[in-house]
C-alpha cells in the first residue's frame, strides 16, 4: 500500500513539475484560398500577442493613431494624429521621445505618416499644416516643404499629404489627399518633379452603353471620373515602391519601379489583373462592399503582408502573388480590430497594427508553422526548388491542406524532370497550369517510349473510323424508302429523330410542322441527356481545363442550365411568334428546341474524353470544337424559328433577337414576384410573431 501512496505521490510531483503548454484560442479561424476560390481550413500563422496602449507609457492615451513606421533599428515612431505628435518607442515599450509637440516651426498638426531614413532623419506627413516636415535624429526641426511651385500643377490642386517616403536619391514620393493624378514627386530641395505611378479608369461596358442614351450633362458626368486615389506607400530594401488603393477589385497593391510600372501584377493567364484580399466580400445595399487596403509592409524576403480595413484582416503574400496567411478581423476582442489603420513589421517577424478607434497598438507574433512556411518560401521565390522540398515536406506535416506546398513540390519534382511525380502533387495544389506543363514533358516521355504501341493505335482507330463509314453508306444505299422517324419502337425512333435533326435539320422541322411529328416523350428524353452528358462530361474533363472540381458538381444546379434556357426559349418564342402572327404550336416549339440540343449531346461528351490527352497550349482546339458545337446549335435554333413558323430568313433572325429579349423580361418578372411573395410571407411571419409576443 505504501509502494503504491509513493509511486502516486511521485506521479503527482511529475506531473506538477512539468510544463503544460496553454493554448489560447484564437477569435479568428485560420483559412486560405485555393486556386478554385474555396477557403480550406489553414493554421494560424500570426496570434495576437499584446497591446501598446499610451496609458501605461505614462504619456497619455493615444488618439486617433494613423500611422506606425519601423526604422532600420527595429525602433518604431507613431503617427499620433489626434495628439499632433509622433511617438518613438523601442520593442520592450520604452518611449524613446517625441516629435512635434512642442510650441514652434516644429509643432505638427494631425499629423498622418510618418517615415525615417537610414540616418535617423525623420519626415513627417503634417496633413493638418498641408506641409512635409524633417526633424534630424534628435527631433529638432529642420525644414518643411509646403505646396511647391509649378506651373505643372493646377490651380485648384491642393497639396494635402497624408503619407511619405524617400528613395536612397532624397527624392520624397507623397500620398495626397484627392491627387488622383498619382504619387506627388518631390526633389531633395521641394521642387515639383512630377506625378509618379498613377492608377488608371477600369474600362466599363456599363458606362460606354450610358455615353449612347445619356444627356450632355451625363456625359460630361461620365468623363469627370477619375482615377482611384493611392491610400498609402512603403519602400522595400531594393527601393521599389508598394501601393495600396481603395476602391478597386483588382491590382489594389501595386509594386512600382524607376518609371512608375506595375511590376508586381504580371499575370498572363489573367490579363496582368490580380486579386487581393477576400474573394466573398460582405453584402451591403445588395452588392458586395469593395476592398479598403489601408497599409502595406515587405519584410527583407520580399513577403506582403496588406492592411484591409473593409475586414480588418491582414493578408500576406509572397513576391509571386501567392497567399500564404490571413489573420485578424472586425471585433472588440484580443487579436482583432475595430478600424486597422496601419501596419508594421520587426525584423523578428512581429506584426504591429495600428487601430485608431481602440486607440492602441496591437502586436502578433509568428507561429511554428508561420516560420517553416517563410522558411520554404524563401527558398522557393529564389528558385531553389529542391532546396525548398524538404521544408515544403514538413509544411505538409503540419497541415495536410496547405496548398502552396504541393505546388512547390510539385514544381521541384518537375525541375528533376520527375514528371509524373510532379503531376500528382500539381494536382492536388489545383495548379492547372503547372499540371499541363507538366504533363507535355510526361507525355513527351510517353509517345517516346511508346511510339509503336501509339502508332498501332491509331491505325486501329483509322480503320474503324473507315469500316464504320462504309457500312453507313452501304446501309444509306440499300434505303429505298424515306427514313421512317416514328418506327422502330421508342428507342430507335428518338435516335431517328437526333439523326434527323443533326443531318438534315430542315427536313426534321419540316416533318414537325406540317406532319404533326413533335415527339415531347423523345424531346424530354433528348433534354435528359443533354443534363447527362453536362454533369459527365464536367466530371470527367481533363484535369487541365476544369473550372469545378468533382464534388462541386450539382446535378440540380446543371438540370437547371439545361432545362432553365430550354423552358425560357420555348415559352418566349412561343409568345413572341404568336404575336406577329407565326405558325407553330406551342408543343411544336417545346419539342423543336429541345432537339435543337443534338449536338450537345453528340459532341460534348468525346470532347470531354479528348481534354485528358491535351493541354493548354492546345485550348485553342478545345475552345474552337465547343465554339463550332454552339454554332451548330445556334443554326439549327434559327432553322427551327425559320421552319416552324414559316417565316423568311430575315424575319426569323428578328424573331430570335426578340425572343431572348423575351426570355430576359421573364426572368425579371419571375425575380419580381419571387421577390413580392418572399416580402409577404416575411411579412407574414414576424406580424405572426408579434401578435404572440403581446398575446
Amino acid at each position: 500500500m505504501a509502494k503504491k501512496l509513493s509511486m502516486i505521490a511521485a506521479l503527482t510531483l511529475i506531473l506538477c513539475l512539468t510544463p503544460i503548454a496553454v493554448f489560447s484560442k484564437s477569435p479568428y479561424e485560420g483559412y486560405i484560398y485555393d486556386s478554385l476560390r474555396n477557403t480550406p481550413e489553414s493554421i494560424n500563422g500570426y496570434l495576437y500577442k499584446d497591446s501598446i496602449e499610451g496609458i501605461e507609457l505614462n504619456i497619455g492615451s493615444f488618439k486617433e493613431p494613423q500611422d506606425i513606421f519601423v526604422a532600420d533599428d527595429d525602433t518604431f515612431y507613431i503617427a499620433d494624429s489626434g495628439n499632433d505628435r509622433i511617438v518613438h518607442m523601442n520593442m520592450d515599450k520604452d518611449v524613446l521621445g517625441m516629435i512635434g509637440s512642442e510650441e514652434g516651426e516644429g509643432k505638427l498638426s494631425t499629423p498622418k505618416g510618418v517615415f525615417v531614413t537610414e540616418d535617423g532623419d525623420v519626415f513627417v506627413a503634417d496633413t493638418g499644416n498641408q506641409r512635409i516636415v524633417h526633424f534630424d535624429p534628435d527631433g529638432d526641426f529642420v525644414r518643411d516643404f509646403k505646396k511647391p511651385d509649378s506651373s505643372l500643377l493646377d490651380s485648384g490642386f491642393t497639396f494635402t499629404p497624408s503619407r511619405v517616403i524617400l528613395d536612397k536619391r532624397g527624392y520624397m514620393f507623397i500620398v495626397s489627399e484627392g491627387a488622383h493624378q498619382g504619387l506627388v514627386q518631390l526633389r531633395p530641395d521641394g521642387s515639383f518633379a512630377g506625378f509618379f505611378g498613377a492608377n488608371h479608369v477600369d474600362f466599363s461596358l456599363t458606362r460606354l452603353l450610358v455615353k449612347f442614351i445619356a444627356s450632355k450633362e451625363q456625359r460630361e458626368q461620365l468623363a469627370s471620373v477619375r482615377p482611384p486615389e493611392f491610400s498609402n506607400l512603403f519602400q522595400d530594401e531594393e527601393g521599389f515602391v508598394y501601393t495600396t488603393t481603395f476602391g478597386i477589385r483588382t491590382n489594389q497593391i501595386k509594386r512600382l519601379s524607376a518609371v512608375g510600372v506595375d511590376v508586381l501584377n504580371i499575370d498572363e493567364a489573367n490579363d496582368d489583373q490580380r486579386r487581393y484580399g477576400d474573394y466573398y466580400m460582405p453584402i451591403e445595399n445588395w452588392s458586395a462592399l469593395y476592398e479598403a487596403f489601408v497599409d502595406v509592409t515587405v519584410d527583407r524576403s520580399g513577403v506582403i503582408t496588406a492592411l484591409d480595413q473593409t475586414t480588418g484582416k491582414a493578408f500576406q503574400y509572397d513576391q509571386l502573388g501567392n497567399l500564404l496567411f490571413i489573420f485578424g478581423g472586425l471585433g472588440d476582442q484580443d487579436g482583432l480590430f475595430m478600424t486597422p489603420a496601419s501596419i508594421g513589421q520587426t525584423l523578428d517577424g512581429t506584426m504591429y497594427i495600428v487601430d485608431k478607434t481602440r486607440n492602441r497598438i496591437d502586436r502578433f507574433h509568428t507561429t511554428p508553422f508561420a516560420t517553416k512556411v517563410h522558411e520554404a518560401t524563401k527558398l522557393y521565390v529564389e528558385g531553389k526548388y529542391e532546396d525548398a522540398s524538404e521544408p515544403w515536406q514538413e509544411v505538409i506535416r503540419m497541415n495536410s491542406s496547405y496548398d502552396l506546398a504541393y505546388k512547390a513540390i510539385g514544381k521541384a519534382l518537375y525541375k528533376a524532370e520527375h514528371y509524373r511525380e510532379a503531376m500528382t502533387y500539381l494536382k492536388v495544389a489545383k495548379d492547372r497550369i503547372g499540371y499541363s506543363e507538366a504533363f507535355v514533358e510526361h507525355r513527351k516521355v510517353f509517345l517516346r517510349k511508346h511510339f509503336e504501341l501509339v502508332f498501332a493505335g491509331i491505325i486501329i482507330i483509322y480503320v474503324l473510323y473507315k469500316a464504320i463509314t462504309m457500312w453507313i453508306k452501304r446501309r444509306r444505299r440499300a434505303a429505298t424508302v424515306p427514313l421512317k422517324l416514328d418506327g422502330g419502337g421508342m428507342i430507335v425512333s428518338i435516335t431517328n429523330l437526333g439523326k434527323s435533326a443533326l443531318l438534315h435539320p430542315i427536313n426534321f422541322f419540316y416533318d414537325i410542322q406540317f406532319k404533326g411529328k413533335s415527339k415531347i416523350i423523345g424531346a424530354v428524353i433528348i433534354i435528359l441527356l443533354a443534363v447527362a452528358v453536362r454533369v459527365l462530361s464536367l466530371m470527367i474533363t481533363g484535369f487541365s481545363f476544369q473550372t469545378k472540381e468533382p464534388y462541386q458538381i450539382s446535378l440540380l444546379m446543371q438540370a437547371i442550365w439545361i432545362i432553365g434556357p430550354w423552358l425560357l426559349w420555348s415559352i418566349s418564342n412561343w409568345g413572341v411568334s404568336t404575336i406577329i402572327h407565326g405558325e407553330g404550336k406551342f408543343i411544336d416549339v417545346l419539342s423543336g428546341s429541345a432537339f435543337v440540343f443534338v449536338p450537345y449531346v453528340c459532341f460534348m461528351l468525346p470532347l470531354a474524353i479528348v481534354t485528358n490527352v491535351l493541354t493548354l497550349s492546345e485550348n485553342l482546339i478545345v475552345g474552337g470544337v465547343t465554339w463550332f458545337i454552339y454554332l451548330w446549335i445556334a443554326f439549327l435554333v434559327l432553322a427551327k424559328t425559320k421552319i416552324i413558323h414559316d417565316f423568311d430568313l430575315g424575319k426569323a433572325i428578328w424573331i430570335t433577337l426578340l425572343t431572348i429579349i423575351g426570355m430576359f423580361i421573364i426572368m425579371f418578372i419571375g425575380l419580381l414576384i419571387f421577390g413580392l411573395v418572399n416580402q409577404a410571407f416575411s411579412f407574414i411571419i414576424n406580424l405572426y410573431k408579434e401578435m404572440s409576443f403581446r398575446l
